[in-house]
């Protein structure tokens, strides 16, 4: 993967730092999934409430930066509506015209922890890390694994990765091809995804579920 120049990181910090500053205008959506608003602060959550210049299709949507020791190499866009996407003809999620894919929270990789958890979503890893003690990753999707063949090198200093599949045909792709590459890894089967299960049962239920309690 191609290391960012300096000009670009300083253009994401600058759109991070501006869309961090309204936060608290889209936090009752992130309050329902469960998440508080300093775990928001902490992950740099903000609202596009002004975009800057490339950013004008995601106006009202929540930023997600993802951010690594290095600093933040990427930026997506969810829809917050409450409405089925396609209906509206438009993606759940978007990013910036040309942006490289990459992996979410790549930091819980260096966590001081023998597990790590891989979900197919940013806050469902956000989920993970910041209330049921498992530092995780995300992925956006079966089709993004396959296709950026360097990922499975990136854990393999973990000794056991679990696999938070979503209940669905693409949830059970995306656990198929991780567990194909990564000999480590075992899939955790929920009965929902992790954000439903977490605000239905509870971070410890999760842990049970994840076979660490």
């Amino acid at each position: 993967m191609a290391r960012l120049d300096a000009e670009s990181k300083n253009l994401l910090e600058t759109a991070t730092a501006k869309y961090e500053t309204d936060l608290e205008m889209i936090f009752p959506y992130l309050q329902r999934r469960g998440i508080d608003l300093d775990i928001a602060r902490a992950f740099r959550l903000g609202n596009v409430s002004e975009p800057e210049v490339g950013h004008e299709s995601a106006r009202g949507r929540l930023s997600i930066p993802y951010l690594t020791p290095t600093g933040i190499v990427a930026l997506k866009f969810r829809c917050v509506a409450d409405h089925t996407c396609d209906e509206f003809g438009h993606s759940k999620y978007t990013a910036p015209k040309g942006q490289k894919v990459r992996l979410y929270n790549v930091s819980a990789l260096g966590a001081e922890s023998d597990y790590v958890g891989i979900t197919e979503g940013e806050l469902d890893a956000i989920v993970l890390s910041a209330y049921c003690g498992i530092p995780a990753t995300g992925v956006p999707g079966a089709g993004m694994w396959k296709a950026n063949r360097h990922w499975p090198r990136m854990y393999s200093g973990v000794r056991r990765v679990l696999v938070f599949r979503d209940p669905d045909s693409a949830g059970e792709e995306l656990a198929s091809r991780i567990c194909e590459s990564l000999t480590q890894a075992r899939v955790v089967e929920l009965p929902g995804d992790v954000n439903e299960v977490f605000l239905d049962k509870g971070p410890e239920a999760i842990r049970t579920m994840a076979g660490l309690t």
